[in-house]
This record gives structure tokens, sequence and C-alpha cells, in this order.
């Protein structure tokens, strides 16, 4: 990414508020911790929100992917501005928890009504929708 034009590596993991958290790394997963601590082994990261690194410096958004491991609700929630205002268009992973499809269809709708979705593919351990389109 760090040669292509028009690309710009951002160092923070989204969310729906401001702040810190920790990485927790184990062998090939991480996750993060809003719990910040002093622990050697874990790295910290900076929590951003879209509506901070877009809707806020007026850069417009026309699509949005997602692949968040569970954190794709926060995602979403921090960003209700941007979204709002923007209205781009939307794929985004629902497969981490079972009721992740409805919650997310929830948000995206309650966005603005207009909003098409079309949920495809199933996770073959819990039965559970892989992704969320949705546009207008």
């Amino acid at each position: 990414i760090e040669n292509k034009n028009k690309v710009e590596n951002l160092p923070y993991a989204l969310s729906d508020f401001s702040g810190i958290a920790n990485i927790n790394s184990s062998d090939i997963s991480s996750s993060i911790d809003f719990e910040v601590n002093d622990l050697e082994e874990n790295d910290t990261v900076k929590l951003k929100t879209l509506d901070e690194l877009f809707y806020e410096k007026k850069i417009d958004v026309i699509y949005l992917y997602a692949d968040l491991d569970v954190f794709e609700i926060y995602l979403l929630n921090g960003g209700q501005k941007l979204l709002n205002n923007f209205i781009p268009i939307i794929a985004i992973t629902t497969y981490h928890k079972p009721e992740h499809v409805y919650e997310i269809s929830e948000i995206i709708k309650s966005i603005d009504k207009r909003y098409n979705i079309l949920i495809k593919g199933i996770e073959l351990n819990w039965g559970a929708p892989v992704m969320l389109h949705a546009w207008i």
C-alpha cells in the first residue's frame, strides 16, 4: 500500500469513540481490549471514529468495506454523521456473531430507510450470513 498513489495507511482502530485500546495477540489472531493496562505483552492502538477521520475533514466516502472481527457495529455507530451525509455503498461482514446480520441491518436502515439490503453467503460453523451489502 505504501507505494500506491491516493492510498494512505491510517494507524488507527475504528470504534464508536476515540481513545486507546490494547491489542492482545495470540498465535494467529489478535483482539482489541478497551480496558487499557500496562502489561508488557500488549501493544496499544489509537481508536478513532469514521466521523473523526472522514466526516469532520469533509472527505467524501462513496464505498465502505469492513471486516473487523466483531467490531463492525462499533464502526457503524462511530460513523453516523458520515453515513447519514455521504450515504456510501456498504459491504460489511456479519458472520462473527449470528445476531450481527440483524443488528447491522437495523443500524443501516436507521441511518436511511432507503437503503436496500442484500445478504450473501452462509458461515459453515453456525450458519450466520457472511456479508451484507447496502446501497440506495
